[in-house]
């Protein structure tokens, strides 16, 4: 009698990338990427909204050298770019997160995706499905044919749990009345919070300062008229 070969699937299935704040919406998607580190193949993270897409990429990717993140940067020539940072790596990760994606970078991502197959690689985009509405076809159908995971905007208390996280990764103090501060500031959505935290890191800058709680609250107060304390954005 003939033995059936029996498959080695042990795999490393990490989840635990330093930062990522799980909340309701992205506990299938964090299982959905270590598969994919695991055993390769293809994947598109979709949201109906900001979902910390982009921050759970670049924290793969800090975590894993075989990863190549590519995102949208001004540049003559963005697929070589994009191919240069994905040499001699297995795992290719394609980030497109936001609202619309720019015709350029759209085809440029098409190519990518093209080059990532030729070569063998396993690939990832982070993508919303509505911006897939607006771009070429070359790309939208590419993408609509890849196994598909959706993640879940945060409320409010993984959205506090994040802006800590991302105040600790850019050095920042993060006291709870900081934290408190930039929700009560800017619309309780993860991408109008980290453009604020983007647009006070300019101003530090600009004004080659410490950031600390005084600065950044004074800030806030010349910055942006507050919110009102039960709005939802």
């Amino acid at each position: 009698m003939s033995r059936q070969q029996v498959l080695d699937l042990v795999a490393r299935l990490d989840t635990g990338w330093q930062g990522w704040v799980r909340h309701a919406g992205v506990e299938e998607a964090c299982a959905r990427v270590a598969l994919w580190l695991a055993h390769g193949g293809a994947l598109w993270l979709d949201s109906p909204g900001a979902a910390g897409k982009s921050l759970l990429l670049r924290l793969v990717h800090e975590a894993e050298p075989r990863t190549a993140l590519c995102v949208p940067r001004p540049a003559e020539d963005l697929l070589r770019h994009w191919l240069a940072c994905a040499q001699g790596r297995s795992h290719w990760m394609l980030d497109l997160s936001g609202m619309r994606v720019p015709r350029a970078v759209a085809l440029a991502g098409f190519h990518l995706m093209e080059r990532a197959r030729a070569a063998g690689a396993h690939m990832l985009v982070a993508v919303r499905r509505e911006a897939l509405d607006h771009a070429p076809p070359e790309l939208a159908s590419r993408v609509r044919a890849m196994p598909h995971v959706v993640l879940g905007p945060p409320d409010d208390e993984a959205l506090a749990r994040i802006l800590r996280e991302e105040l600790r990764r850019r050095q920042w103090d993060a006291p709870p009345a900081l934290v408190r501060a930039l929700l009560e500031h800017a619309p309780r959505r993860l991408d109008a919070q980290i453009e604020l935290l983007d647009a006070l890191d300019k101003a530090a800058l600009r004004e080659r300062v410490r950031v600390t709680k005084a600065w950044v609250l004074r800030k806030l107060a010349a910055m942006l008229p507050p919110a009102r304390g039960d709005e939802r954005a």
